[in-house]
């Protein structure tokens, strides 16, 4: 058709949509905690390139064993990841065995509150 679109929108690349949420810690401020959306294109690739592969991951199992001790002032971080049809939910708190995940998490809140400025 003259004048139309070319190709079809399942051709292109979908969004990448990203929240991160912290909830506990020592003095809570409810206001601050709130999920905030970040900036995908702020982030370094590496970031990006992590965020993918949680999406693309496998889903954890569920678990009957009991999650990690729960403290007065321990925060738990929830990272919500949408590209399209895929969500991924991941949850942390601390402190945050894993590296990369740490890093991940440090790099999106610095992003987050930087765009809320």
């Amino acid at each position: 058709m003259p004048g139309g679109r070319s190709g079809s929108s399942s051709s292109r690349p979908k969004r990448l949509r990203v929240t991160v949420g912290i909830d506990g810690g020592f003095a809570h401020l409810p206001g601050l905690a709130r999920p905030r959306v970040v900036d995908v294109a702020a982030l370094p690739a590496d970031a990006v390139a992590l965020l993918r592969s949680l999406l693309a991951a496998p889903a954890p199992r569920k678990s009957a064993a009991p999650g990690p001790p729960r403290g007065a002032d321990r925060r738990s971080y929830v990272i919500r990841v949408e590209e399209g049809s895929r969500r991924r939910t991941v949850t942390a708190t601390d402190p945050v065995d894993d590296p990369g995940l740490a890093a991940l998490i440090d790099v999106l809140l610095s992003t987050a509150r930087a765009r809320a400025r």
